[in-house]
């Protein structure tokens, strides 16, 4: 195999093609690894790379992602806009996918970008959907601008705006980003708001640019001094080392440009530096690091179809009684396995009640901490009743703000947590379990005497359980308290001590009813989370055993009952186990 295989899609897809092939038609055993090595090569063909465009709001996000399409399909203003994530995704058919909480997908076709941008403002912006009252999770628009054909555009909501929902669900996403456009605007280079929020983003995303907008505003001057201040902003209060490169632009310049296709006014918008590095990026450096995972992945997959088929060639050879004897000494092995298998598993038991016991003992502490800080919130609200500065439903108010905040904060931070802890766990019985899988094919290949090729991936057996910690889902508890009807006529000092004890009633209940909630929640992913790895063990094992186990038995069978068929196997086997050694081998193509 050439090392240019992996920087070289088209090429690495042609080998998984023929190897797909190849394996495939040597018989039902191999099927399942020649599906494998087909889904290997369809992700390498559709690779899916996420490009989130993040800032906070009145940054022109909107505005940016529109000159890109080079139309304005999305809902741009000068007031907060966004309220759910917008993907914008490559098809040739113009389309709006609208995916809503416990729903069923909805399908909306747009036929230019007016209809498409009135779509959107009904489902994706404060006005439209204030506060997300539609419930919807996200939107996925089809568009034929060529940028999408290696990547999709993700328009997300602005942060630091008077919506502070907007800002958890742009803090929510970051995990689902491969790359992101970090937009900031001249007036003024970068706020405080925005360097604690690039501060997540890093944690988050691997590769950052950094794009200044509404640049079209200054004298050559003011923007030399505004790029260098962001520079040495970046540099000192955000800690980012080596170079950085800011992309001055002006996206309302380059929508208007594209729109009427007019190449000077283009060139001097400046978006086409940050087009061309960010198609360089997308077209080299995350293609050869996919390129190389898969390459990696699917030398594992070939190097357990050539043992597979070398312990088949071997069991045809060797005499009928050594077969025998062998077979035996390897069902013991298999039978060790699984006894180390029902160990591991009361091991794993253990683990996860310890990691239960964790969250119960957090959801106490949630509980104490929560009444103490909705009680701190009543207190304010009520003082400002007296006060007369607020009236009763303004109380309800406080607390129904507060809520939301303070649990779906709990829920990511405790989410965080035990998915840290369980991620810790289950490292450790990955190791183990992985040895034990690995024991059973080196056992194998040492008692058949065959070449051992060791996994390369580095994930022979992995589960990836950030996948069961999803917040978004969470729905708070809270219903208002109706003022008595009496009350209206009573002093305003009496009213606020009576609106102060309803409620301190009613904030029991909630505390409680929301503490539940996210209990519950958090409990149900860690169950998932252990479920999902000792389902994904059993198989593997089991495929494990039926790969090494299942083609020394096959071919005794065929000993005993076919050996008019032998010859012409073992002459397929020969040639293919020839041809995936030559692919396995270094500098070979």
């Amino acid at each position: 195999m050439s090392e240019d295989a992996s920087s070289a899609p088209r090429q690495l897809g042609a080998h998984l093609e023929h190897l797909c092939e190849l394996i495939g038609g040597l018989g039902e055993d191999h099927r399942r690894a020649a599906g494998q090595l087909a889904e290997l090569g369809d992700r390498l063909a559709g690779q899916c790379f996420h490009l989130a465009v993040l800032g906070q709001f009145k940054r022109g996000k909107s505005t940016l992602i529109n000159a890109i399409l080079g139309e304005k399909i999305l809902p741009t203003s000068i007031v907060p806009l966004t309220s759910v994530p917008t993907y914008i995704v490559f098809g040739p058919r113009r389309e709006l996918q609208v995916r809503r909480r416990d729903a069923p997908l909805e399908r909306r076709e747009f036929n230019n970008a007016e209809q498409a941008l009135e779509l959107l403002s009904e489902l994706v912006t404060e006005p439209g959907n204030p506060e997300n009252v539609k419930r919807i999770e996200h939107v996925r628009l089809s568009h034929p601008a060529g940028i999408l054909e290696q990547t999709v555009l993700v328009d997300t909501p602005g942060i630091g705006s008077t919506f502070r929902h907007n800002t958890e669900v742009t803090l929510e996403f970051l995990s689902q980003c491969d790359a992101a456009l970090f937009v900031v605007s001249a007036d003024p280079p970068i706020t405080e708001v925005e360097l604690d929020f690039l501060g997540q983003v890093r944690e988050r995303v691997e590769k950052v640019f950094f794009v200044m907008n509404k640049v079209d505003y200054l004298s050559a001057e003011e923007l030399a001094q505004a790029v260098s201040f962001l520079k040495d902003t970046l540099q000192g209060r955000a800690a980012i080392g080596g170079e950085i490169i800011v992309y001055p632009l002006a996206a309302r310049s380059a929508l208007q440009a594209r729109m009427k296709n007019d190449p000077a006014e283009l060139a001097s918008s400046g978006i086409e530096p940050v087009e061309r590095d960010l198609l360089e990026f997308l077209a080299h450096e995350k293609q050869r690091a996919l390129g190389r995972a898969i390459e990696k992945k699917a030398r594992d997959l070939v190097g357990e179809e050539i043992m597979k088929i070398r312990l088949r060639l071997r069991s045809l050879k060797m005499p009928l009684e050594e077969l025998e004897e062998k077979l035996a000494v390897f069902d013991r092995k298999i039978e060790q396995a699984h006894t180390q298998r029902r160990t591991a598993g009361d091991l794993l038991a253990g683990d996860e009640q310890r990691a239960r016991d964790f969250v119960e003992q957090q959801a106490l502490t949630l509980r104490d901490r929560a009444g103490k800080h909705l009680s701190t919130v009543l207190g304010q609200a009520v003082e400002r009743f007296k006060r007369e500065a607020a009236a009763e439903q303004d109380v309800a108010g406080a607390i129904q703000e507060a809520i939301p905040e303070l649990f779906g904060q709990a829920t990511r931070d405790l989410s965080g947590l035990v998915a840290r802890r369980v991620d810790d766990v289950l490292a450790v019985h990955q190791e183990r379990a992985a040895n034990l899988v690995e024991g059973v094919r080196r056992a194998a290949a040492e008692l058949f005497d065959v070449p051992y090729h060791p996994p390369e991936s580095g994930d022979v057996f992995n589960l990836d359980t950030r996948l069961y910690w999803q917040t978004d889902n969470w729905k708070p508890s809270f219903s208002p308290l109706p003022e008595g009807s009496l009350d209206r006529l009573l002093p305003r000092q009496v009213r606020a001590s009576r609106l102060a004890a309803r409620w301190e009633k009613k904030l029991a209940t909630l505390v409680v009813e929301n503490t539940e909630t996210l209990r519950w929640q958090i409990l149900g992913s860690l169950q998932k989370a252990f479920a999902a790895y000792r389902n994904a063990l059993d198989k593997h094992l089991v495929e494990v055993i039926e790969a090494t186990h299942g083609a020394m038995r096959a071919a005794f069978e065929k000993r005993k009952h076919h050996a008019g068929e032998i010859s012409e196997r073992f002459e397929q086997d020969e040639r293919a186990a020839a041809e995936l050694d030559a692919w396995m081998s270094p500098g070979q193509e």
